[in-house]
């Protein structure tokens, strides 16, 4: 089997590995609701024990998968599929040896701190095994895909697109035909059983792929940073350019300041959302399945075209802050029109003649304008964040796993903060504004930090109209302070650099080396 179709089988496996997680997480809620009691703040430990174990699963094995060569990397990434299926198997034997001391916190009848930490402990100790595993295959699975370092926004943002595909559909299976029909049971079963499939294949992938192809696989190996000066620093750019070697970027704490935004905002507007529409178009099953998996297709969508524009734009980080700027704007829409909802549903629901499919495409029609915009641009974020912070392909494991268990401590973050803080305290509506806010300051970090110009230096002998002509923002008072600094330094014998293009403008993003983002 030639290495590019095992790449794009391996997509599917990993879509349908997300189909199976999103099985796990309706079904393993739904019974850990039932016995740690259905409110808000139970749902929201629920969810932030499930991520937890997530973001610890990819951190560890982000460090771990960097020594793997690819065929191991599948082997390890099949071991993971089938760890997930066993825990699985057994979460109900786990709650139910757990239900005495459930039931000892509540001896009291009231559901005071104790209640909440045990309630707390339970779901850690009963889901940091399943979703570690779940989340190691992550940056895992990264090891196997990505070729290229400088393609590696796009090859992981297709994993992660594949994996959000397979759980929108996974979603939509679970709230509408296996639980209704089938039962927490039986839906836990099929999800063992896409597990399985899944590593199946990727044992079957590992064994049938050329050693020949693997072997044509570019290495690079991790540098050791070194203190440059500004022109050494852009004589080493050009050389690795002409050698066909991918620029090395130096945004990693960036990427992952602003992907621990962005899963912040994703799960405070996921909890606001989930309450606001169900108040809209009722508190159901159908409706929360329709919410998650209209939020989720949209992550998939954006993850899709985000991994397509990582692997074409020179400058991630710009984008990279657009995707935060349109969270933002698409919350502050999506917000200014939710209050129309509740009429729109009672005229659809007010036809005599109308079915419960017509009722069910009705609302999907009213939510899906709300949501798509909010989740894709929040979806895109993920793969323009690894284009801004890989450095080699031998650490892209490593970087993915820090953006995505970051990422996922940001969601932790807002499922507790909008379950127990912002929701009870300042209501639906300030709590929407607030993370729409935090996205936007979000995007003017990246903005600041990941896409400005260097001043210029020049000398105080030339003429004026000789300067730098910078159409940075502020360039011709950078200029003056530049060649002044330059004047003390070197007691009136300064030299110039020449004009803006080359040296004297650059960006730290991946554009080639002189090119102003402001167009200079």
């Amino acid at each position: 089997m030639c290495l590019v179709s095992s790449r794009r089988l391996f997509l599917a496996v990993y879509a349908v590995s997300g189909a199976a997680g999103l099985l796990y997480e309706v079904a393993w809620t739904r019974l850990l609701t039932l016995h740690m009691g259905h409110t808000v703040a139970a749902a929201s430990t629920v969810l932030a024990a499930y991520m937890g174990g997530m973001a610890l699963g990819a951190f560890l094995a982000g460090r771990a998968a960097t020594g793997l060569d690819p065929r191991r990397a599948l082997r390890v990434y099949a071991a993971l599929e089938v760890l997930v299926a066993v825990c699985a198997l057994l979460m109900p034997l786990a709650l139910a040896a757990f239900r005495p001391l459930l039931a000892l916190a509540y001896a009291n009848g009231e559901a005071g701190a104790a209640f909440g930490c045990t309630r707390l402990l339970i779901g850690l100790v009963v889901l940091i095994v399943p979703t570690s595993a779940m989340g190691a295959t992550f940056p895992v699975a990264t090891r196997w895909q990505v070729q290229d370092a400088a393609r590696a926004g796009g090859d992981a943002g297709g994993l992660y697109a594949a994996n959000a595909g397979g759980a929108c559909v996974g979603a939509i299976v679970a709230g509408f035909v296996l639980l209704p029909a089938l039962g927490l049971w039986a839906t836990t079963a099929v999800g063992c059983v896409l597990n399985v499939t899944a590593a199946a294949v990727a044992l079957s992938v590992a064994s049938r792929v050329s050693q020949p192809a693997l072997a044509d696989r570019p290495r690079q190996r991790p540098r050791r940073a070194v203190p440059l000066t500004r022109e050494r620093a852009r004589q080493a750019k050009v050389e690795r350019a002409e050698r066909g070697e991918a620029p090395e970027i130096g945004h990693l704490a960036l990427a992952a300041l602003a992907l621990t935004v962005s899963g912040f905002a994703a799960l405070v507007f996921e909890v606001a959302w989930t309450r606001i529409l169900a108040l809209a178009i009722g508190p159901t099953s159908y409706a929360f399945s329709l919410m998650l998996a209209t939020f989720i297709g949209g992550l998939a969508c954006g993850s899709a075209a985000g991994a397509w524009l990582a692997a074409r734009v020179r400058r991630p980080a710009s984008w990279l802050a657009g995707t935060l700027t349109l969270t933002g704007g698409a919350a502050f829409a999506a917000l200014a029109v939710a209050g129309r909802l509740p009429l729109a549903v009672a005229r659809a629901a007010a036809d005599p003649q109308a079915t419960f499919g017509q009722m069910v495409a009705t609302e999907w029609q009213l939510v899906a304008p709300l949501l798509l915009p909010l989740s894709a641009a929040l979806g895109a974020a993920m793969p323009l964040a690894i284009a801004t912070g890989r450095r080699t392909l031998e650490t892209v494991p490593r970087d993915v796993a820090l953006i995505y268990a970051m990422n996922t401590l940001g969601a932790i973050a807002g499922s507790l903060a909008a379950g127990f803080l912002l929701i009870p305290r300042f209501g639906l509506h300030t709590t929407t504004v607030g993370a729409a806010a935090l996205a936007l300051l979000g995007a003017a970090i990246v903005i600041l930090r990941g896409v400005r110009c260097r001043r210029p230096s020049v000398s105080l002998r030339q003429p004026v109209w000789q300067w730098p002509r910078c159409r940075c923002p502020g360039g011709i008072l950078r200029s003056w302070r530049a060649a002044r600094t330059s004047t003390r330094r070197t007691s009136g014998e300064t030299t110039s650099i020449g004009p803006c293009a080359p040296e004297a403008c650059s960006t730290t993003t991946m554009g080639p080396p002189g090119r102003c983002p402001f167009g200079a």
